[in-house]
């Protein structure tokens, strides 16, 4: 079956460290809308086409390239010039902000808006920058901006994809990779570490893809050097409870596949636990990462040490709320994929888990609910059932043929 066209309205996320590539990616969008002739009134609010930056992300934010964007600090102000005929919404430093960027940004795609949201990925302490998460929780897609490690000036290093920033004794930021940005002083180039986030909703394949690579790593290193780790509490499809922290176990897909060997823990100091005492262990796969608080720092932890790894899940619940730490964990990655089902209503491309006892009317009480197509099926968010939210920020329903 071919999937029909998505929904206009989405999220879109651009993040990375300083000196990355975040102002140039959207300078070529704007570039596009301009040059296509899709927007021919400037980026004020007077267009399709808005673009609002906040004051702390550049010397000089007023422009963006030879274009000419809002400066504000202000959600309510960018809020107050989107009019019937804005289509497309740009965000940028949008981690500078406070939440009601958040409330703004879902409300953009609940009126079938497209936007497009920009920021620091992780701060100098190599935590989540502001609100980045937050914003990553509603994002259907996500460009990670590259810079060059800054020790590649003084010949420490050969990473020309560095995710990290770094403030240096006088004040200034520096991008710098993984590797340098725990021992910045240490000789050498960089310690191999690597860290790849699947996420999607459910259905859209993200575990199929990590079981693929994890499949070529164990015949090729064996099991010897690999390590793959399941919540315990995750039993699904026929799979019986009872079982002991450390069992091995089988990862179940939902096209009915088996991934074996999963250790089964109940929380990150398990996870911890065995890779002490497995110490070969140097490839480590995490499925579900939205069950285990704390998996942001573990992860943290094992990228210094040089560890490769890959995990997958979701991103937000089924009441598109931010999901555990796999957010977090988007900030952290070096490489990113999302992956998309087919909407089960409409067959168009999902981008939400629609959990099926909930209804519009419906407010959910937990986050954690286990299950697999018992419980939950692929929806896009015009078919979305689930209690939404009132916020400052509602906007009519966008008319596609504003885009003409």
């Amino acid at each position: 079956m071919d999937v029909l066209p998505g929904r206009f309205g989405r999220v879109k996320a651009v993040i990375g460290p300083v000196k990355s590539d975040k102002e140039r990616i959207i300078q070529i969008s704007l570039d596009r809308l301009v040059g296509s002739g899709f927007n021919t009134d400037g980026f004020l609010g007077n267009g399709k086409v808005l673009v609002a930056r906040h004051p702390e992300d550049d010397k000089n934010p007023d422009k963006i390239g030879d274009h000419d964007v809002l400066v504000t600090d202000s959600v309510l102000e960018i809020y107050s010039r989107i009019k019937e005929g804005t289509g497309i919404v740009f965000i940028v430093g949008a981690s500078h902000y406070d939440n009601e960027v958040v409330a703004l940004t879902d409300s953009l795609t609940r009126s079938n808006r497209r936007a497009i949201v920009s920021g620091l990925n992780l701060d100098a302490h190599g935590k989540p920058h502001g609100i980045t998460p937050q914003l990553i929780g509603l994002a259907d897609d996500i460009e990670l901006a590259k810079a060059v490690c800054n020790k590649a000036k003084y010949r420490m290093c050969t990473n020309k994809q560095a995710n990290r920033s770094m403030q240096r004794e006088d004040g200034k930021y520096i991008p710098v990779c993984h590797h340098h940005f725990h021992f910045p002083y240490l000789p050498g180039t960089t310690n191999g570490a690597s860290f790849t986030l699947r996420t999607g909703e459910m259905f859209s394949g993200k575990t199929v893809k990590c079981e693929g690579d994890v499949a070529k790593i164990l015949k090729t290193l064996g099991e010897e050097r690999a390590a793959m780790f399941k919540w315990i509490n995750d039993q699904r499809y026929g799979q019986e409870g009872g079982k002991r922290v450390f069992d091995l176990d089988d990862i179940t897909l939902n096209d009915g596949g088996r991934l074996g060997g999963a250790v089964l823990v109940r929380n990150t100091n398990d996870m911890a636990q065995y890779l002490t005492e497995h110490p070969g262990k140097r490839e480590v796969y995490f499925s579900e990462v939205q069950f285990f608080p704390g998996i942001f720092n573990l992860v943290s932890e094992l990228l210094s040490k040089g560890y490769h790894i890959q995990a997958d899940g979701l991103l937000r619940t089924a009441d598109r709320k931010v999901f555990g730490e796999t957010a977090m964990l988007a900030c952290l990655a070096d490489q990113v994929e999302i992956t998309h089902a087919i909407c089960k209503k409409c067959y168009s491309q999902a981008t939400e888990s629609q959990e099926l006892a909930l209804t519009s009317s419906t407010v959910r009480t937990k986050d954690v609910n286990v299950g697999g197509s018992d419980l939950y099926e692929a929806r896009c968010l015009n078919c979305l059932e689930y209690a939404v939210a009132q916020t400052p920020f509602e906007l009519e329903q966008f008319d596609l043929a504003h885009l003409k």
